[in-house]
């Protein structure tokens, strides 16, 4: 499986060698609102994430892979491990840039500190982790160019589903403590959330037919 996350990266490097520069300077964009900084590096990190399945439709990498000796599971299990890898790579340009631009603009207009702490960090992490999950399963049963088109459709459903839910109650976000307690619990839904991914991927891919 490590050979097949280490092909993920080879057919990538190319596209990966100037992702940190616009990545810092794209971030630029959005150093004045903390939400903003917080979303674009999210779907930055994103979507170095989908461009490993983007390149491997454009130069039909996948059906190579099938037939070789290797089990669609572990082609999913693979693109799972590279894919929160490269999260992790968002995470660590995401803080180096909020770091820089936070030196650089010193004055009140920009405040990235909550954006550069343990508790934002824990949740960007969060967010792109759970993006990823919420995004595998639908690449894996529709393609790459299918998913791309539902997806969005589907996060602008379950993103109106969570805030209604956060409405009907009389917790908001803002006023929950950021705490070792909450990021366990958060911890321990994403783990959920990404077992439950996993096991929809791995049964969608093997129905498909390529």
């Amino acid at each position: 499986m490590l050979k097949l996350c280490w092909k993920d990266f080879y057919i990538t490097r190319l596209f990966l060698i100037p992702v940190p520069f616009f990545f810092v300077i794209l971030l630029n964009i959005f150093v004045f609102s903390e939400f903003l900084f917080f979303a674009a590096g999210i779907l930055l990190t994103f979507i170095m994430v989908i461009s490993i399945p983007l390149i491997e439709d454009k130069y039909r990498t996948e059906q190579i892979m099938l037939s070789l000796p290797v089990t669609r599971q572990s082609i999913v299990l693979s693109r799972y491990v590279s894919s929160f890898f490269i999260t992790g790579i968002g995470m660590i340009l995401y803080f180096v840039s909020a770091l820089l631009y936070s030196s650089i603009f010193k004055d009140k207009m920009v405040n990235l500190k909550s954006v550069i702490s343990l508790e934002g960090g824990a949740v960007f992490l969060f967010a792109s982790l759970l993006l990823t999950a919420l995004f595998l399963p639908f690449h894996f049963k529709m393609g790459i160019s299918k998913a791309l088109l539902v997806f969005p459709a589907f996060m602008a459903v379950f993103s109106a589903v969570i805030w209604l839910e956060i409405e009907s109650t009389s917790i908001h976000l803002g006023a929950l403590p950021i705490n070792p307690l909450l990021l366990f619990l958060l911890f321990l839904l994403l783990s959920g959330l990404t077992l439950l991914s996993i096991f929809l991927s791995i049964k969608a891919y093997k129905l498909k037919e390529l």
